[in-house]
């Protein structure tokens, strides 16, 4: 994300609407995520939007919703 644009809540409100979209679909039963353990931002966002941590790596950290 553009520096200017972060910290304003823009990727919380993708992601929720993402997720959202996701799961009007039939056949999607659950959306899955992963990240950088060091990437604190995107960390928070998920936590934000109501993801789950379901497994961690050295290198990723899985979520699910």
């Amino acid at each position: 994300m553009v520096p200017s644009y972060q910290g304003k809540g823009y990727a919380t409100e993708m992601g929720k609407a993402m997720v959202k979209w996701a799961l009007t679909h039939p056949n999607v039963k659950k959306v899955k995520a992963t990240c950088d353990p060091d990437n604190y931002a995107s960390i928070r966002v998920l936590e934000k939007i109501g993801f789950k941590r379901t497994k961690e790596e050295e290198e990723s950290i899985f979520w699910v919703y």
